[in-house]
């Protein structure tokens, strides 16, 4: 009767004692890895930052190394450091055979390649291999090969990263636009021929990637968006126009328009980039706003006047005594947050009203 009972106790007591010999096991590796990683802090250093007569002499010691710590190490280094450092990197990375590693990730499963996307910026610039990672059949690659890359190669890579920017995977779609959002003012001749292209579902993408980086060579690929049958699309020219620098009679001439876009976020975007770009000229447009069914449309109205001081101000006290409750309200909420500190009645930095309580009690409920 007790002989089964004594085998389960003794198989259960076995289990156990497997799992605290590999969790000893384990922590013992782990701080054998910690230390040994902690004793090449030195030459990593030399290697990386120090002289190349020093680089040399580190790298026998790099390479005992657990390949994939070091990996990491560099990874981190590149990120940290870039710009001319990522040469080096890139020839310990050679000479300590971490490139031979992420190779051989490369030609794994899925989940290795992902690995191998993670450190393909340790491989050099005309590595085929690059190019395979970020146009591999897997989505999940594609956009750990997308989201390694810095801002110097994504702009090298940008023709493709637009390409990607109509992946079928939103996870894809959304590291390439990232990466296009860390490049600079250099991407604009590629960002035009996207946004002048053939349409396709990487536009809207591409707008917003337009509104995040201001350039007076936009203006004129934008208006061709400015009537588009997507209202986010209308909403994103709005936007951008009104941090482009472009205060064209054209671009001045749509953003009237879309004030009066049957879409309340378009027209909302629409008043607030007038208030950027202070054009006074629009001041009466926004000030007829603040009587706009959309509680939304009325504040970015007002707060764009306020940025106008004086003429702006003058406006908003105009309409105190306006025939609409909606633009008295919104006049008076503007005005109440109006500082005088240099006498010019302009708002304070952070002192603009965006609170769901400020709206009436029949539009809160409508938003």
């Amino acid at each position: 009767m007790t002989t089964p009972l004594v085998v389960a106790v003794m198989g259960v007591g076995g289990v156990a004692a497997s799992y605290v010999v590999v969790g000893v096991l384990h922590d013992a590796a782990v701080r054998h890895r910690e230390r040994s990683f902690e004793r090449a802090c030195g030459p990593l250093v030399d290697a990386v930052l120090g002289s190349e007569d020093a680089a040399a002499l580190a790298i026998p010691t790099l390479r005992r190394l657990p390949r994939r710590a070091l990996a990491q190490a560099l990874v981190g280094l590149a990120t940290d450091l870039g710009g001319d450092a990522l040469p080096r990197l890139r020839r310990v990375s050679e000479a300590t055979g971490v490139g031979r590693r992420i190779r051989r990730l490369a030609q794994g499963r899925w989940r290795r390649r992902a690995s191998a996307a993670q450190l393909q910026m340790l491989l050099p610039d005309d590595d085929p291999l690059r190019t395979a990672l970020v146009l591999d059949p897997h989505p999940v690659v594609r956009a750990r090969a997308v989201e390694a890359l810095g801002p110097e190669e994504a702009l090298d890579a940008s023709r493709r990263l637009f390409d990607l920017l109509g992946d079928d995977n939103p996870g894809v779609r959304l590291a390439a636009q990232l990466a296009l959002l860390r490049c600079d003012a250099r991407l604009v001749p590629h960002l035009i021929d996207h946004l002048a292209g053939d349409d396709s579902t990487g536009t809207l993408l591409g707008l917003e990637v337009a509104a995040n980086l201001p350039d007076p060579r936009l203006g004129v690929v934008l208006l061709r968006h400015a009537d588009d049958p997507d209202p986010n699309r209308r909403m994103l020219v709005a936007t951008a126009l009104g941090s482009t620098l472009s205060q064209t009679d054209e671009a001045l001439a749509v953003l009237s328009e879309l004030l009066d876009d049957p879409d309340s976020t378009v027209r909302a975007n629409a008043a607030g980039a007038i208030g950027r770009l202070a054009a006074l000229e629009l001041a009466p447009r926004l000030a007829a706003k603040l009587s706009d069914p959309a509680w939304v449309v009325r504040r970015e109205a007002g707060t764009s006047l306020a940025r106008m001081a004086p003429v702006g101000t003058m406006l908003l006290r105009v309409h105190l005594a306006d025939v609409d409750r909606f633009a008295r309200d919104m006049a008076r909420q503007i005005l109440d947050i109006v500082t005088t500190r240099d006498g010019t009645g302009t708002l304070a930095d952070g002192m603009i009203l965006s609170t769901v309580d400020e709206m009436p009690d029949e539009e809160r409920w409508a938003s």
